[in-house]
């Protein structure tokens, strides 16, 4: 019963707060879960809406990207997936990554302005050079139509972290010293991502890249990258994203065109 009396207050205050059409109106809450991803990938296979999101307050399995799990107090931050179904070429499926990630750095700079906020190839939002948002972007060709997940991890009121990570996480509260509304945060989230999911396409794209890019961490700097699945490190200059999402590296006087990788430090 008290379960029941908390997802009703959370849907009413959801709906209250939307000004979206689809994305956002039907929801799955969860005080618990192992991964909001792991059950919006399921729901989504059942025939869930798009727009259908997933939202929990705990997670038991929050993945990050790389296999890592997700540091979150509980009913302290923003914890959710969005069910998509994105009419793009394969090739271009990276600009999900782009859009939601500019959806979510303009909703979090609204709340934290004027706070240097900057977005961390792919898809990190940093908050004063910390980290205070991380995405897992998954896909799934079961069904004739691609299914995105876009599983994005916010820390919005938590108060401290764990000694392995507080010198590079971060929360909107630890920076800007006041606790944030997180249903406010979420419906600003969706609102902007609906806008610029409902407009995109590979002749619109270009908007989307020039905006990243100008939100862009490290961008024209000396920084290390490791490649997925190695375990080394190169050294290079990050000279912007291609009309795709993927990375500009250049390293030893060459342009390399990366579809996936880990920024990890920059060269000072």
């Amino acid at each position: 019963m008290i379960r029941e009396a908390y997802v009703h207050t959370l849907e009413a205050q959801l709906k209250e707060a939307l000004n979206t059409e689809y994305l956002g109106r039907d929801v799955r809450y969860f005080k618990e879960v192992d991964s909001t991803n792991t059950q919006a990938m399921a729901w989504a296979e059942a025939g869930a809406a798009e727009g259908s999101i997933v939202i929990a307050e705990h997670q038991t399995n929050g993945r990050g990207r790389q296999g890592r799990t997700w540091e979150s107090q509980e009913s302290r931050n923003l914890l959710f997936s969005i069910i998509l179904r994105p009419d793009l070429p394969p090739s271009h499926l990276g600009l999900i990554t782009v859009i939601t990630s500019l959806s979510v750095a303009e909703a979090i700079h609204s709340f934290t302005s004027p706070l240097p906020l900057q977005i961390k190839w792919p898809n990190d939002i940093l908050l004063n050079q910390k980290k205070c948002c991380g995405m897992l972007i998954e896909t799934a060709h079961s069904t004739a139509q691609p299914q995105a997940v876009v599983g994005i991890g916010i820390n919005v009121n938590q108060e401290s972290f764990s000694d392995e990570i507080t010198h590079r996480a971060t929360s909107m509260l630890l920076e800007n010293g006041r606790h944030t509304d997180r249903i406010q945060l979420l419906a600003n989230i969706l609102l902007r991502l609906e806008h610029y999911y409902k407009v995109l396409d590979e002749e619109t794209s270009p908007i989307f890249i020039d905006k990243y890019s100008h939100r862009l961490a490290y961008l024209n700097e000396s920084i290390s990258l490791r490649r997925h699945g190695s375990d080394r490190v190169r050294e290079g200059v990050i000279r912007g994203i291609s009309e795709t999402g993927a990375l500009l590296f250049e390293t030893e006087g060459n342009i390399e065109v990366l579809h996936a990788g880990e920024v990890t430090t920059s060269v000072r």
